[in-house]
């Protein structure tokens, strides 16, 4: 792992996203984790507030050479403006199992060293987080 304490992606589309602490070989995953927030964005009307990849605080991983996680803090557009129907997006995706874990799946399968991703909705307690067991299955902890 590499001791870079932060570094911001190029090519993000997005202002104030910074990754800290990146795997040493990092364009595949960056890339993804690119992919997969320009997602977010697009696709799903999602701002992503903060992306971090981090060692772990307490890491579970059956593999030894993953000990990191990937947190996407998201949160719905800031604009008053917004028509009523779009002001849910943010908890729609929250509430997707199958749409965030098809996501984790695609940034653990990248991401050697990391073997958690977790989704957070800014100021609430919402967080999903998404798990490599020692089978090599992503699934979700509850």
């Amino acid at each position: 792992m590499s001791n870079e304490l932060c570094r911001v992606v190029q090519g993000l589309a997005m202002a104030s996203i910074a990754l800290v602490a990146l795997p040493i070989e990092a364009s595949e995953c960056r890339a993804t984790i690119s992919e997969i927030a320009n997602e977010i964005r697009v696709s799903h009307n999602v701002a992503v507030d903060e992306i971090r990849v981090r060692v772990a605080d307490n890491p579970r991983s059956p593999y030894a050479n993953a000990n990191q996680e990937v947190v996407f803090v998201l949160y719905e557009r800031p604009n008053q403006q917004v028509d009523r129907r779009l002001r849910g997006y943010s908890h729609n995706l929250m509430n997707s199992q199958q749409l965030l874990l098809a996501m984790s799946k695609r940034l653990i399968d990248s991401c050697e060293p990391v073997f958690r991703v977790r989704f957070g909705l800014n100021h609430t307690d919402g967080i999903r987080d998404f798990v490599i067991n020692e089978n090599g299955v992503v699934s979700e902890v509850h």
